[in-house]
């Protein structure tokens, strides 16, 4: 404690500066990198459970700096359904399309890119989404479908 009033006395300006960065790591709740992130998305894999998807994508959230309201992700998700639908339309045979262009498929990058907002909206709600299906299919038994 008696280190902690001299560096206060001595250099206030630096002791809240670093203060002010300390509240902030402790706001995040972690201080991952993304050489630590990188880490964590190396270890997933088919085994892994939805809230291993979740934490990873909370945790590329925050080191990322992806803080965007509900809003701002519903738009973004909106852009990355407009986005999977455009591949869709190329890779099927039986929409027209320009000949004389190259077309590859991007399909699975369209597809996960809606889910990774899925996802995010689900953290920032902070929603359990495999709850979120069991109440839902709960009330989908109770329909009947012709």
């Amino acid at each position: 404690m008696w280190i902690y009033d001299i560096v206060l006395l001595i250099n206030k300006k630096e002791f809240f500066i670093n203060l002010k960065i300390l509240k902030n790591n402790n706001e995040r709740g972690n201080n991952m990198d993304k050489i630590e992130l990188k880490q964590e998305l190396d270890k997933l894999s088919k085994k892994s459970s939805v809230e291993d998807l979740q934490k990873y994508i909370k945790d590329m959230i925050e080191v990322r700096g992806f803080r965007n309201s509900l809003l701002e992700r519903m738009c973004l998700l909106t852009e990355e359904i407009g986005e999977l639908a455009k591949e869709v339309r190329k890779t099927d045979n039986n929409l027209l399309v320009d000949i004389n262009k190259n077309y590859s498929s991007n399909l699975e990058n369209e597809i996960t890119d809606v889910f990774i907002c899925l996802m995010g909206m689900c953290e920032l709600l902070d929603m359990d989404i495999v709850q979120g299906l069991k109440n839902k299919e709960e009330i989908n038994f109770k329909r009947e479908w012709k």
